[in-house]
């Protein structure tokens, strides 16, 4: 049997020796409450506030403002809902994006059904963020944009210092969901950002934990969404995960020491791996803009009008190689990619999309081993839809992260 494949590092990265090793004192001796006065509780508080620092450290904050979550979904929630429970006056609606994660986007629908106003802004067939259309939403209405720092589908860059000057200059605070570029590197010392989200598994460490990172003003106007025993500033009730925080902490300090390092390679491969690609296949469309991107993401269509290949048959005739065709955070629901039609593409090339994403961690061997597989499924998918065989009619389409 072909030894498995793991291209979805977008979905999730392997967890990092480094991490493991920190984190298994904590699992085997690390019982107390970090809430506990005595001498283990203590011992758990220090290993809390270590983390803090190093989840600071990539964000670019403040340890004061570093809020542990479960992961990034809980701490875009606690950005939106928290900060609009606080809004007060005419300032209280909200600009994003169509192109953002569903952990975004969910949490804005709800929003936007309690009457708060929601714009979002459209992008350019780059999926790029329509910065004047941004300039024309942004007014003195508006409390917060929220806006992804790079999209976990094709690993497009947001121009976030443009968004942030148009956003403070009309008074709105900026969060941005930092989950998918955190692994290469920490953020730039003088970002403006006032709310940034980090996730663990997204980095090479655990799954399970996250944390919004917010900035003086931001973290003044939060409101908790859960409510319980005050943990956290009384933002996020609930015991510590200390395992978890310092996993998230070394792996946090790792993608802040050998991110920027990394990437060169890791993008080596991810256009080693399209070459090979559209050397091999009559079709092999780029999705996303040919520069600025993150350096692990490829996202390529397979297929396009007059030439339709179901992504999701291809990735069903690979079952020993993980790849995916959208977003895995909402892996079940039935349709095509949102952020792929948003850049206006044709359904035809959206529906023959594949996203193959590399880490830190992809072994070199990776992407020569998969391209054979990826090359023989696509031209069996394609000889058997031509032949119209029932066996590749009816994939169901599912997204995944």
């Amino acid at each position: 049997m072909t030894r498995p494949i793991y291209l979805d590092a977008a979905a999730s990265t392997p967890l990092d020796p480094v991490v493991l090793e920190a984190m298994r004192p904590v699992l085997q001796e690390g019982y107390g409450n970090p809430s506990s006065s005595h001498w283990a509780g203590r011992r758990a508080q220090r290993l809390v506030e270590r983390a803090r620092e190093q989840v600071a450290a990539i964000a670019s904050g403040r340890p004061s403002g570093v809020i542990f979550t479960s992961g990034a979904t809980e701490a875009n929630n606690l950005a939106l809902h928290g900060l609009l429970a606080s809004a007060e006056g005419k300032r209280r609606s909200v600009v994003s994006c169509v192109t953002e994660h569903p952990a975004v986007l969910e949490p804005l629908r709800a929003l936007a059904a309690r009457g708060i106003p929601v714009r979002l802004v459209g992008v350019d067939e780059d999926g790029r963020l329509d910065l004047d259309e941004l300039v024309a939403a942004v007014n003195e209405t508006t409390l917060l944009v929220t806006v992804m720092a790079a999209n976990n589908e094709t690993g497009v860059l947001t121009d976030l210092a443009t968004v942030c000057e148009v956003a403070h200059s009309a008074g709105a605070l900026v969060h941005s969901d930092a989950s998918q570029i955190l692994a290469w590197g920490a953020l730039p010392g003088d970002h403006q950002m006032d709310l940034v989200t980090v996730s663990g598994h997204k980095m090479h460490g655990p799954q399970g934990i996250g944390a919004l990172v917010a900035g003086r003003t931001a973290l003044q106007l939060l409101r908790p969404v859960t409510h319980g025993g005050g943990q956290e500033r009384g933002l996020r009730s609930g015991t510590l995960n200390v395992a978890g925080a310092v996993g998230l902490g070394a792996a946090a300090e790792l993608a802040t020491e050998t991110g920027q390092i990394a990437a060169g390679a890791v993008q080596a491969q991810r256009d080693a791996l399209l070459a090979g690609l559209q050397a091999q296949l009559p079709v092999a469309l780029l999705n996303g803009h040919v520069q600025h991107r993150l350096p692990g993401i490829l996202n390529v269509a397979v297929g396009d009008a007059g030439d339709e290949v179901e992504a999701d048959a291809v990735l069903a005739h690979m079952p020993t190689l993980a790849a995916a065709t959208g977003s895995a955070c909402s892996s079940g629901a039935p349709g095509h990619s949102h952020v792929l039609s948003a850049m206006g593409l044709p359904v035809q090339r959206v529906r023959s999309s594949l996203r193959f994403s590399l880490s830190r961690l992809s072994d070199p061997e990776t992407v020569p081993a998969a391209l054979p597989l990826i090359i023989d499924a696509v031209r069996e998918v394609r000889t058997r839809m031509h032949s119209n065989d029932p066996q590749v009619d009816m994939h169901e389409g599912m997204l995944n992260r």
